[in-house]
């Protein structure tokens, strides 16, 4: 859901409004917040994240994180993704701070009734526009998992 607001919101402003507990988001500046995830998506994004864990280590990849971790890919848009997944060589990119700054390399979500919009149509677009090579979205009703690799701009 969207909260108004009448100026675009900042990533410093987001670090200074309450959450209440939810999950909240910066997209375009525009503040979202969202309810908690139902059990579904919790159980479906533990096995994921076990799964690419797992591959990420025996691979020595990189690392995988998940939720709730914060991603500032410009000052108006601060995500939480699912799961994000940051190459060895560019690790850096989370230093000591709270924030993720920059595309991860693949950034997984997980859809549900209330985030069908923004993952699919929102998110896919800033994504695309802040260079994230893969996105992944995993829509648990319809037992899909479509993998989007950015090329020329757009996800294929």
């Amino acid at each position: 859901m969207a909260i108004p607001n009448l100026a675009p919101m900042t990533a410093d402003d987001l670090a200074e409004y309450p959450d209440g507990g939810r999950p909240r988001e910066l997209i375009n500046g525009e503040l979202f917040m969202t309810p908690a995830p139902a059990r579904k998506h919790q159980d479906l994004s533990g096995w994921l994240y076990r799964l690419l864990y797992g591959v990420a280590e025996a691979s020595n990849a990189g690392k995988v994180y998940y939720a709730p971790v914060d991603v500032r890919l410009s000052t108006f848009d601060v995500v939480q993704p699912d799961l994000v997944f940051i190459a060895r060589e560019r690790l850096a990119i989370w230093g000591d701070g709270q924030y993720i700054e920059g595309a991860p390399d693949i950034v997984v979500e997980i859809v549900s009734p209330s985030s069908r919009r923004s993952d699919l149509v929102r998110k896919a677009a800033l994504y695309a526009r802040s260079g994230v090579a893969e996105y992944w979205t995993v829509d648990p009703d319809q037992r899909r998992l479509t993998i989007g690799v950015l090329a020329a701009g757009r996800y294929e």
